[in-house]
């Protein structure tokens, strides 16, 4: 599949926006829910606090108005019943307009509720004309059209109570349709929760696998390595990420390591041969020194010639000592500087790992900020629907809380950009963190080879010392050839000795060379 070959940090960048994309439509969900209750809510409290209120009012002024008339129709004197007339007209011209600015007002309201408008005007016009009687007729006519303009009141009072059923009675349906929309929204949102765990999980498990299966491969290669298995066939890996570079590499490096071993075999079995023949050679030599004696008069005729020489190869050995000593010299300041670097570098890796702590601490603390923006949405949110219920005197309320809501979903946003910029950070730290470890690696591996090296190099000038020294002698044997047989024979046992050490270092070198032999046998290629 076309996705093993994307890199590892692609893959979880992936897994990681899919996530986010089903933590936005949960919150999505949930905003829409909210937003239907709240506009429910909102149509509740006007269909019946509203209402209520208007009703409740009208209700006191007809009470006023009827106890107006009845003082108009009680009154001892002309004067008082100018009066009351005049407050009673005032009175029943403010519940005319009143009623008729409410009613013109309300457009969308069902049939039976503009049958109980169209009763309670009708009241109002029977209560009108009955007035005028009451007003205008005889005290006996008055006190009887007084008290059917009060069962007039009565009446109408009734119709309002009517009408404010009726406007409870629709109060309670939109509440049942907020309801049905929440029972929805909170379905949706356990059915996108329980979608979004089911992915995450086989996400997991995805990269889970992408990753983990092919480094378990790698793990039992290394094993079988470490355990001398060199000959092992190791296919070529067609994915393209990280990994499997890994394993291409790990390919190449265990077919290096079968020609290298290979190739020591080789040298330990040459090695073995070559110390037979200079035993043999030695045996020879050593029964040539007679032979060596019996000719030293023919070396006396070369003997200056042959001093000369030893001066002359004195002088290069002196030579090439000095630059012994000078490369002994100029390998200590390049193990000195190799050391710097790896001092350098661990305190590059020790401010990387803190680096990467203090990502972890700044993670830690984003997450707390989403949790805090969380509960102070959840807590508008709460004071928002308080706020609602609490009418005209909770308004100004739900204008901060809403402010207070919308400023906790923006440090929402503010911390999740954070926590994201906070692991990418600590992604790159790691990797720097890899990198710098190889390098440390790479130094010290580079620092033991120049250790190798010095040691290298002082063994040559000891051999080049030990030469000088050789190069001497030979020159005083010369001379001592030139002066009689007896140093011939002085000559001729320091040959002897020079060859009994060769032949303990051939044997030394043919013993070193079984032991390689026997430590490389351990890998099977």
């Amino acid at each position: 599949m076309f996705v093993n070959h994307w890199p590892v940090r692609r893959k979880i960048l992936g897994v990681t926006l899919i996530l986010i994309i089903i933590g936005a439509l949960i919150g999505l969900v949930g905003y829409w829910s909210i937003n239907r209750v709240v506009t429910s809510m909102d149509t509740i409290y006007n269909t019946t606090a509203t209402h209520e209120r208007f009703l409740s009012t009208m209700e006191a002024k007809l009470y006023l108005l009827d106890r107006t008339l009845q003082a108009v129709a009680m009154a001892g004197s002309h004067a008082e019943m100018l009066e009351a007339t005049e407050r009673f007209t005032q009175a029943l011209t403010d519940i005319h307009t009143t009623w008729e600015d409410y009613t013109e007002g309300l457009t969308d309201v069902n049939a039976e509720i503009q049958e109980l408008f169209a009763g309670f005007t009708t009241k109002l016009g029977e209560y009108a004309a009955l007035s005028d009687e009451v007003i205008n007729g005889s005290v006996v006519a008055a006190m009887e059209a007084t008290k059917a303009a009060s069962a007039t009141i009565d009446a109408a009072n009734q119709l309002l109570q009517q009408i404010s059923q009726q406007f409870r009675a629709e109060a309670a349906r939109l509440q049942a349709e907020a309801q049905t929309v929440q029972r929805t929204a909170h379905t949706l949102l356990l059915a996108l929760s329980a979608g979004g765990i089911v992915i995450g999980v086989v996400l997991s498990r995805w990269v889970s696998l992408s990753v983990c299966s092919p480094l378990n491969s790698v793990v039992g290669i290394l094993d079988q390595i470490a355990e001398g298995q060199l000959g092992i066939d190791l296919p070529t890996v067609s994915r393209r990420d990280e990994l499997g570079h890994l394993q291409n590499r790990l390919r190449e490096m265990c077919f290096s390591l079968r020609e290298a071993v290979a190739s020591i075999l080789d040298i330990a079995g040459s090695v073995g041969l070559n110390t037979v023949e200079i035993s043999a050679g030695i045996s020879q030599v050593s029964a040539s020194v007679e032979e060596v004696a019996a000719t030293a008069n023919q070396f006396a005729t070369n003997v200056q010639q042959v001093s000369e020489h030893a001066k002359l190869m004195e002088e290069k050995s002196q030579e090439v000592t000095s630059k012994a000593d000078d490369g002994i010299r100029r390998l200590a300041e390049t193990t000195a500087r190799i050391a710097a670097i790896d001092r350098q570098a661990q305190t590059v890796t020790s401010s990387m790992a803190a680096l990467q702590e203090r990502s972890q601490e700044i993670g830690n603390i984003v997450q707390l900020i989403l949790d805090i923006a969380a509960q102070t949405n959840l807590l508008a949110l709460n004071a928002a629907i308080e706020s609602a219920r609490a009418g005209e005197f909770g308004r100004g309320f739900a204008v901060v809380a809403e402010e207070v809501r919308h400023l906790a979903q923006q440090t929402d946003a503010a911390a999740s950009r954070i926590s994201q910029l906070v692991q990418d950070i600590q992604m790159e730290t790691k990797s720097t963190a890899e990198q710098y470890q190889q390098m440390v690696q790479e130094v010290r591996a580079g620092s033991e080879a120049m250790n190798v090296t010095n040691q290298a190099f002082s063994a040559i000038k000891l051999a080049i010392e030990d030469m000088t020294k050789r190069i001497e002698q030979v020159a005083a044997a010369a001379s001592e050839i030139g002066s009689g047989s007896q140093q011939i024979a002085s000559a001729t046992e320091e040959q002897s000795a020079a060859i009994l050490s060769l032949a303990r270092i051939v044997e030394t070198l043919s013993d070193n060379a079984e032991k390689l032999r026997k430590a490389i046998e351990m890998f099977k290629v």
